[in-house]
């Protein structure tokens, strides 16, 4: 960070830091680049000076477009990079979110991730809309939700399952502090079953898919699966403060969650991997878990060098042959010369000139002299060797 303060609503298109937006109280800050980054300052539009806005705007990145911004006040703008370091902004909508003047501003906004153009919108009054058209035109809501707080916001979140599902959440004294849509934000109804009065400022939703929705609070972080109630993770393990923001990380099945000066904390759904997620990748060899013979080791992935040690390196059983078929302990591409017969293995007890090679040693046991076992598995039994020798022996006479 550049200075001290209350930096927040920090987001991007991608979910990369390749353009990043983030605010400050009365202006915004724009980093370039993941690794090398440049800064760039942004001030607040100048049509709000003197008007009602969240002491933190709640700024959202463009879907569409990662050059590109909504700033939500009194209207709805977006600030775009017209040329390399060199940012504006437009009025993106022309309504007016305070028609009575006394101060209702936007105080969360959002997109479905199924539907760029599909917009949520809730003021600091609890006033709920949607839109059609990416946020230029709006339409309210029959239903009133949760204040935000002043400082920060409220809490949107539109479903990663359903494009017209979607929560939103704010002080919940004297009102449910979660309410939720199903009908695309046309109509809304509590959803704060066990949730405590409490102010919700984040919410976010399990990124495998499984419908599981997360919550922070003022002083907890909460968990709820569809169908159930709240029920509150933190236990004794984490602390008692409040949960600012929460994310889904994309790339591991867990949510963090960003407190108020108690460091950041990560909610794992599946410590042991268990399932698995599609875009998971615990052990880091760049492979995702669905593809992944064994997701708790680097060295095991498909097209890994494959040796024949009893274990399978590349995720190919085929290749080399590391299983046991007869269930003598010894592996078909390593030890055992006769996969298919149990008392063929190195170290059985080799029978005497019967054409197997139960010890694997390249030999027929042949002990007998005379027997006429040969190397291999192939001999010539003495009975035949004699009864050759007869035959030559009678042809010669009658020549």
């Amino acid at each position: 960070q550049w200075i001290s303060g209350d930096y927040a609503h920090l987001t991007s298109t991608d979910g990369t830091h390749d353009f990043l937006y983030s605010v400050y109280p009365g202006v915004g800050l724009i980093q370039v680049g993941e690794f090398d980054p440049w800064m760039y300052w942004f001030d607040f539009p100048s049509e709000e000076a003197g008007k009602y806005y969240a002491w933190l705007p709640p700024i959202v990145a463009d879907p569409k477009n990662k050059h590109a911004f909504f700033f939500p006040a009194s209207r709805l703008y977006r600030y775009k990079e017209l040329e390399e370091g060199y940012w504006t902004y437009e009025l993106w909508s022309a309504q007016n979110f305070d028609p009575t003047g006394y101060g209702e501003f936007i105080s969360a906004v959002e997109f479905s991730p199924l539907d760029e153009n599909r917009g949520y919108l809730v003021t600091s009054w609890g006033r709920l809309f949607w839109s059609d058209d990416r946020g230029v035109s709006w339409n309210e809501s029959a239903d009133v939700g949760p204040e935000g707080q002043w400082l920060y916001g409220a809490a949107l979140h539109a479903s990663m399952n359903d494009v017209d599902t979607v929560y939103v959440g704010g002080s919940g004294y004297g009102v449910p502090a979660v309410y939720r849509s199903t009908d695309g934000g046309q109509n809304w109804k509590k959803f704060d079953k066990d949730l405590p009065d409490t102010l919700v400022y984040c919410l976010t939703e399990a990124p495998d898919g499984s419908g599981v929705l997360f919550a922070g609070t003022e002083t907890a972080a909460y968990r709820r699966d569809p169908g159930g109630p709240w029920v509150d993770i933190t236990s004794n393990e984490a602390p008692v403060t409040i949960y600012w923001s929460v994310e889904a990380l994309q790339h591991e099945n867990t949510v963090r969650f960003g407190t108020y000066g108690r460091g950041i904390w990560d909610y794992q759904l599946d410590p042991d991997n268990t399932g698995c997620f599609p875009v998971e990748d615990l052990d880091g060899d760049g492979v995702a878990c669905d593809l992944d013979c064994d997701e708790s080791d680097p060295d095991i992935y498909p097209g890994a060098n494959d040796t024949c040690d009893g274990i399978d390196t590349n995720c190919d059983l085929a290749d080399p042959d590391e299983t046991d078929a007869d269930q003598d302990g010894y592996l078909a591409c390593l030890d055992d010369c006769n996969d298919t017969l149990p008392n063929v293995h190195p170290g059985a007890v080799d029978i005497e000139c019967n054409d197997i090679d139960e010890d694997c040693d390249g030999v027929d046991l042949c002990t007998t002299k005379g027997c006429g076992c040969q190397t291999g598995s192939s001999h010539t039994p003495w009975g035949a060797a004699l009864l050759a020798i007869v035959l030559i022996g009678g042809s010669r006479r009658r020549g």
